[in-house]
């Protein structure tokens, strides 16, 4: 779960929450936080690389809706992927996403009991 002072993304697909991006400090708490005599400077990001969390949900939302209208849903499989060392999402032969401290699930939890499936 991130904490309340980072920045954060949800990504929804009808209504459901699917999964959560994560960044970095909200630059006004970071501002608040930084030295007097120091300066904040925020780097823009390229149209290749979205950066804040908002940019890469909206890169992933395009991206599925992109897929959605050539590619069967039941494509889409999640993997180990042993050079990342990550699970990753894909749909047919294209990596969306890796599941990591920066994309997380929507109600993750800091408690693993929390999470974990009750036994049957």
């Amino acid at each position: 779960m991130p904490s309340d002072d980072r920045q954060a993304a949800t990504v929804y697909i009808k209504a459901i929450p699917v999964i959560t991006l994560i960044g970095g400090e909200l630059p006004t708490l970071r501002a608040a936080k930084a030295d007097v005599n120091s300066t904040v400077t925020e780097v823009a990001p390229t149209a290749q690389t979205p950066s804040t969390p908002v940019e890469r949900a909206q890169y992933l939302a395009d991206r599925l809706q992109t897929l959605a209208s050539t590619l069967n849903p039941a494509d889409i499989s999640v993997r180990w992927d042993n050079r990342r060392q990550g699970f990753l999402i894909s749909w047919g032969k294209e990596d969306l996403i890796k599941i990591d401290s920066q994309a997380i699930l929507p109600d993750t939890t800091a408690n693993q009991a929390e999470e974990r499936p009750a036994d049957s």
